[in-house]
């Protein structure tokens, strides 16, 4: 039996997850029913950490039985983005609903659609005319600029920043502080380094670092 009252499953119980938690219950619109360990020898060690929260309530096996129960919303507090792409699909798969969640502190401009499962930490910013696939974490202080689009399952790590019209693709990592100048594109499963300025367009499946962006790695797949 469905029962939407029972608050949001998190699927996770590391920093990210946690991370998450704290800033849903701070806010209260998400009430947060509990975490997701992977395993239950994972459940039983992030008992004491994460307790302090909300409680450990089972592990990726045991979903159908807190289905049963009544339990339908669920979100992956995952920050891998092949293994979040993952989860989130065989969630779905199960009937699952994965809300899109937005913190009060951050902002969203009007019109803006999140997909399925998106987390927009507090202090994110979304501009006018952007898209944002589904699965995707725009993390604290991070800006997605006018125009731009957030490729499915990618990462918008703290403090990243893009321009306008920018284009990154899906299980794309943008890292810590790192900054996408106007209207370039950063291809599907491309990983941006920490503090990087990206000047010139990235291809798929590569790795680039520094100030100016750089190539270090080529073909290179994450998870």
């Amino acid at each position: 039996m469905r029962n939407d009252t029972l608050g949001l499953l998190i699927v996770g119980t590391g920093g990210h997850a946690q991370a998450l938690a704290s800033w849903l219950l701070a806010e209260g619109q998400h009430p947060v029913a509990g975490f997701i360990a992977a395993t239950e020898e994972e459940a039983q060690a992030a008992a004491a950490h994460v307790t302090p929260l909300a409680p450990v309530l089972g592990w990726d096996a045991t979903l159908p039985n807190l289905q049963a129960q009544g339990y339908t919303q669920l979100v992956v507090g995952v920050g891998d983005n092949p293994l979040r792409q993952k989860l989130q699909q065989q969630a779905q798969a199960m009937g699952f609903v994965c809300p899109a969640l937005t913190s009060q502190r951050a902002w969203v401009a009007p019109h803006v659609g999140l997909g399925s499962g998106s987390v927009v930490f507090p202090f994110g910013v979304i501009g006018v005319g952007c898209t944002v696939g589904e699965g995707c974490i725009i993390n604290t202080h991070a800006v997605l600029e006018h125009h731009s689009q957030l490729g499915a399952f990618s990462h918008l790590a703290t403090g990243a920043t893009t321009g306008g019209g920018v284009r990154i693709g899906p299980l794309s990592l943008i890292g810590v502080g790192a900054c996408i100048a106007p209207q370039m594109t950063v291809a599907a499963q491309a990983l941006v380094g920490a503090g990087a300025v990206v000047v010139k367009h990235v291809a798929a499946h590569t790795t680039v670092v520094g100030n100016p962006a750089r190539l270090i790695k080529a073909k290179v797949r994450q998870g």
